[in-house]
């Protein structure tokens, strides 16, 4: 079950148009669902509060991968974009919307795994392609303390 699945109480979201032309400023305060199409993701620079500049390219999303917001800090000057390919269409929904889903026993297993969907996507999209040479594995709950210049990563999926 998707999260537009497990959202169809909540009537699916607001449909948003995601095209080339309408890059979609991605804030922590709306979650989307890609319903059709593709959406790339892309980290671009800040400049008096707009993207400005080059785009760096981070992951591509398809039909049924969430979007999820980020919180912005004015003093880093990056905020991330999502450009639909043609015919992209998203389901908005609002942070107390995807909450409630969160919340709820019934779409609780979906939320998680679409969250760990987009946690691994923003990984692979940030440090991903980058080889780390020293790094050394960690479970939840694990205390690591780690020599200099080594990196960390989780033994499994993802490490909250």
């Amino acid at each position: 079950m998707s999260l537009l699945d497990a959202a169809a109480p909540l009537s699916g979201g607001t449909p948003v148009a995601a095209g080339g032309n309408r890059p979609l400023r991605l804030n922590a305060e709306r979650v989307w669902m890609v319903r059709t199409g593709r959406v790339d993701v892309f980290a671009t620079r800040l400049a008096d509060g707009e993207p400005d500049g080059p785009r760096r390219h981070l992951f591509r999303l398809e039909a049924g991968d969430p979007v999820f917001g980020a919180g912005e800090d004015p003093g880093c000057g990056r905020a991330l974009l999502a450009v639909g390919g043609p015919g992209t269409t998203l389901a908005e929904f609002t942070l107390a919307q995807v909450q409630a889903l969160a919340a709820d026993p019934g779409t609780q297993p979906v939320f998680i795994d679409l969250v760990h969907r987009w946690t691994e996507r923003v990984w692979e999209g940030l440090v991903g392609r980058a080889t780390v040479r020293r790094a050394t594995g960690g479970a939840p709950g694990e205390e690591i303390i780690l020599p200099h210049g080594f990196s960390l990563r989780p033994d499994a999926p993802v490490v909250w």
